[in-house]
Formats: structure tokens, sequence, C-alpha cells
């Protein structure tokens, strides 16, 4: 079945329809991605390409391409497997955020050296299984501060969720926080402070042609990206 989905995208790209791709695609996308920036922009997509069939897998653990059978996948952060093809196509910027309700029970952190007398929602690595550190820059200085805990999540709409809670102080990405700080659901802190950026690739096997969907889906990825997922 592999060998003949590519033969007949082999066929697409010599009979010149690249403008117009059709068929299923099969994507991985982290849930906090996919939830609050893929899905949202999707119907941009379908007009653009209506031939194309979308099979979409929202999950915080990485995957295996070949194995799984995915065309591509979205990551975020730096790569380290060299048998995959990547292609940047955005950067992730974060805020660091509370709920109004923990504010007025810790008080609102000034430097990052008050959050040690705060708690904050731990975010475990899919990669390592340990707890992502919270580093924050300045004018050249770089932090990172040790943080307590009531709670640690492994996926990423559990942990806005769990910032919304009032659970504790969280680090999250800029268009998982948006809507939440414009409602006032959840107040930004220590904003002269800087979180250092995620990039975001759009992966595909090493071993595989390009295909028109995925050459498709990557431009299409990129141009939303320099302007949904970058900080405004």
């Amino acid at each position: 079945m592999r060998i003949l989905s590519d033969l007949r995208e082999a066929e697409e790209l010599l009979s010149h329809t690249r403008r117009s791709p059709r068929g299923r695609l099969r994507v991985s996308a982290p849930t906090a991605l996919a939830t609050n920036f893929l899905i949202p922009a999707l119907p941009q997509f379908f007009r653009r390409f209506p031939e194309i069939m979308l099979d979409l897998s929202s999950s915080d653990r990485p995957v295996d391409l070949i194995e799984d059978g995915f065309d591509c996948a979205i990551r975020g952060g730096e790569l380290a497997d060299s048998s995959l093809t990547a292609g940047r196509i955005a950067t992730v910027h974060f805020a660091t955020c509370a709920a109004p309700e923990y504010l007025a029970q810790y008080g609102t952190p000034q430097h990052p050296s008050d959050l040690e007398r705060h708690v904050c929602v731990n975010f475990i690595s899919s990669k390592t299984g340990k707890y992502y550190e919270w580093d924050f820059t300045k004018d050249g200085t770089v932090l990172r501060v040790p943080m307590t805990a009531a709670i640690a999540v492994s996926d990423m709409n559990a942990y806005t969720e769990a910032a919304l809670a009032g659970l504790g102080c969280a680090q999250l990405t800029d268009f998982s926080a948006r809507a939440h700080l414009k409602s006032g659901r959840l107040v930004r802190v220590l904003h002269d402070w800087v979180i250092p950026p995620v990039p975001v690739h759009v992966v595909y096997p090493l071993n595989r042609h390009l295909s028109a969907k995925v050459g498709v889906f990557t431009e299409w990825l990129a141009e939303i990206g320099a302007t949904g997922v970058a900080a405004d």
C-alpha cells in the first residue's frame, strides 16, 4: 500500500498536479499546537486544497513516522533525530502566567527569584520523563529557577487547565495563553523576563521523496506560522 501510494504521488509530481494535490495526508502534532493553532486555521487550508483529506493525530508523545505510518509530523524544540528531513516553520514564544485566584493567595512575583516562594504546574517531558526546568533571560542574564509543584502533567491542554484552576504558575505558549489573558482568566507576570523561545519544525522521513501533499502542507504551515505562532 505504501509503494502504491508513493507511485501515485510520483505520478502527481510528474504530471504537474502539485498545485492541486489530492489524497489522504497523515500528520502527527503536539496537542496544544493541534488544538490552538492548527485546527482553527484548517478551513483556510481546505479551501485552498479541497481534495486533500487530513488524518490528524494529536499527542505530546513522539511518534515513529515510518512505523506508525505518518507522512509528516510537527515537532517543537531542537531536533536530535538525523533520520528525518526537517523544515523550520515557526518559533513558539512563552508567557509566565497564573490565575487571579492564585495571585490573590500567593502574591505577584516581581523577579524570577520570587518564584522560589511560589508553586507551579510542572510539565513532564515525553522524551526524558523529567520535569521541564524554568529558564529566564534579561539583558544577557540567564536564570534557572527551581520550582515547587503540587501537580505535574504530560499534556499541554491539561497544563493550561491546571493553570486556569489556580494550581500554580505556568509557562504557557503565547497561542495557548492569548485568549485567557484577554478574558482575564489568566494574568501575565514577569513581563520583563524572556523565556527562551522554541523552534517548530515539520519533519518527514529522509528516505522518502517530498510528496505533493506534504509539500503544500509544509508551505502552508510556514505561511500561517509566520503570523499565527510567532509572538505578537
